[in-house]
């Protein structure tokens, strides 16, 4: 699992690491377990809370993780697919995101050809 925060055009956290169970069965207890040092190193870093959370790989459990987020940080969690620059893609870009590609729609967001 990857975890990204960032502030504006920073990137100011980036963590990844193994999870014990692919999303099928990941309990989302787990997710939050790695997620939350990002968030405190963020908090603790940059001085400033994490306002929202978007979410990519957990197929048709997204809306469950999404729920753990939003309740345990108190923040909005949506799909990647709903960000406003995933929106603003052209198609063959969005159609990446509604086959599982996310991480590739991402990296077009940012500027990539």
């Amino acid at each position: 699992m990857t975890t990204v925060l960032t502030s504006g055009p920073n990137l100011c956290v980036y963590r990844s690491s193994e999870m014990p169970a692919d999303a099928r069965t990941l309990d989302p207890h787990a997710m939050l377990d790695e997620v939350f040092p990002a968030v405190a190193y963020y908090q603790d870093t940059w001085g400033s809370s994490v306002d929202r959370a978007r979410l990519t790989g957990f197929a048709d459990r997204e809306a469950i993780f999404g729920n753990a987020i939003s309740e345990e940080l108190k923040i909005l969690a949506a799909p990647l697919s709903d960000a406003e620059a995933v929106v603003g893609l052209e198609n063959p870009a969005k159609d990446l995101v509604h086959h599982g590609l996310d991480a590739l729609a991402g990296w077009m967001m940012n500027g990539r050809p």
